[in-house]
């Protein structure tokens, strides 16, 4: 499979979704940047946008000004695809930059999209066996240990009342932890957690699997949370529980490896929902 990116701008792809009658599409990707905007402002922006589609290759232009301009037929069936995906991976990493980092599915085929400020968007096909190394790339975590010295526990269970706690803005004492009822060793764990959440400005990253259904908008049925650590990568998951029973979220440091293999995991529900 070709794993050539195609690099579009807003614009860019805002008008190629309009040239495949995608308006819905096309009004969120132009609102999300500009706002509302009117009928004329719109066509202003996508004069411009042709012509550097054209100068890509993407669009071969029509002389007949009646008729519209066709997409080139590698752009439109990724552009389609992406059009007609229900279920995608999506990667958010809380930074200046507000990188993005989406796999979209539909028909067995898979697109990777890489946007950057909503401003610039990366596009091209990809494949299950590239997403690990994607995923952990994106979340600059390749340099993370293969190993993990600490006297502390890796991994601990809370209740939705200490997460929150934990997580409460308000609040910004670790030594509190010490108060808690729970084992010495895991309280040195969140203890190590909090001081790791504190040093990244209280931003967790995430990836979350999004389902879409016809009768309303997307909905993250999973999501894991990312928080680096100069010796692994700490990992935040609400556990799978039954209507009678307490919800536990789980807090993990993980080495690199282990990492890769809760993101196999957890990446799987985007096959396993889609088969080839």
């Amino acid at each position: 499979m070709n794993h050539t990116l195609s690099v579009f701008s807003l614009e860019e792809l805002a008008l190629a979704f309009s040239l495949l009658d995608a308006d819905e599409q096309t009004e969120h990707l132009l609102q999300s940047f500009y706002g509302n905007m009117s009928g004329g402002q719109k066509r202003l922006l996508f004069v411009a946008a042709r012509h550097s589609l054209i100068s890509k290759g993407f669009i071969l232009p029509v002389n007949d000004p009646a008729d519209k301009d066709v997409l080139m037929p590698d752009i439109e069936q990724m552009l389609r695809h992406l059009i007609q995906s229900k279920h995608k991976l999506l990667g958010i990493m809380e930074n200046e930059d507000e990188e993005t980092l989406m796999v979209h599915v539909s028909q067995g085929k898979h697109i990777y999209h890489l946007s950057k400020k909503n401003a610039v968007h990366f596009l091209g096909w990809t494949s299950p066996v590239d997403w690990i190394d994607r995923f952990t790339a994106f979340f600059r975590l390749s340099s993370a240990g293969s190993e993990i010295l600490v006297r502390h526990d890796r991994s601990t269970l809370l209740s939705p009342v200490l997460w929150n706690k934990l997580t409460d803005e308000d609040w910004d004492q670790s030594t509190d932890i010490l108060t808690w009822d729970i084992p010495s060793s895991q309280k040195d764990l969140l203890i190590h957690w909090y001081r790791d959440y504190l040093a990244n400005d209280r931003l967790l990253h995430r990836i979350s699997y999004i389902v879409q259904d016809n009768s309303g908008p997307p909905q993250a049925a999973d999501v894991l949370y990312i928080l680096p650590d100069q010796a692994g990568v700490w990992t935040v998951h609400q556990q799978p529980h039954e209507s009678n029973t307490e919800q536990r979220i789980s807090i993990a440091l993980l080495t690199l490896e282990e990492w890769k293999q809760q993101l196999v995991r957890f990446t799987a529900q985007l096959t396993e929902s889609n088969p080839s």
